[in-house]
């Protein structure tokens, strides 16, 4: 929906400690993301000439707030500077806007029925459905509309608040990392690191 209000800050901060051959990284990320519906209305249509319905205006529809960390070391192995050993282990949220699916899904104009099928019997073999298309009824050679609440809003599923607002609420993904690198020349170094990640 293109009229959704979304809007999404975040703020960082992060320092490193080195003592002797170890270097600390550590950082957090704290992310907000809320989402709010304008008043909508829904007017007539090819096949719902009759329909004008408003949707009030909804406001803190989704309202997350986290606290992410990022957290690094690396180890001079050999006190060489050539060789180190690093490990990480972040946590990444999950991407949010106006288009995507929880948000979407909230919004009190998902419910309306925008599809329907209806039987049509093609008595005369002319290819044209002889009957009034804007009659849900059977009428001519079109049967009843499959679904009677064709352009109005049935409401259906919602969210648990709990799911919509709070801390920690959004979909995230872990990465752990750890792996050696090897300087073999000062234009050149090799690197073996392995990645763990999970969701949640």
């Amino acid at each position: 929906f293109n009229d959704t209000h979304a809007n999404q800050g975040g703020a960082f901060i992060q320092d490193t400690w080195t003592r002797d051959r170890l270097t600390l990284r550590y950082g957090a990320r704290f992310d907000k993301f809320t989402a709010s519906y304008p008043a909508h209305t829904l007017g007539p249509t090819l096949f719902t000439p009759g329909r004008n319905v408003t949707f009030p205006e909804t406001k803190d529809v989704i309202n997350y707030k986290d606290i992410t960390p990022r957290l690094g070391a690396s180890y001079d192995l050999f006190g060489t500077r050539k060789t180190a050993v690093k490990v990480t282990l972040n946590k990444y949220l999950a991407s949010l806007a106006a288009g995507t699916d929880i948000v979407n899904g909230a919004h009190p104009a998902i419910s309306v029925v925008t599809t329907t099928t209806r039987s049509w019997a093609d008595n005369n073999r002319n290819f044209v459905p002889d009957c009034d298309l804007l009659v849900p009824g059977a009428n001519g050679e079109c049967g009843a509309l499959a679904n009677a609440s064709f352009g109005r809003p049935v409401p259906g599923a919602t969210y648990d608040p709990d799911l919509t607002h709070g801390w920690g609420r959004r979909n995230y993904n872990w990465e752990f990392s750890a792996g050696v690198q090897h300087q073999v020349h000062s234009t050149l170094s090799v690197d073996r690191t392995d990645f763990r990640r999970w969701s949640g």
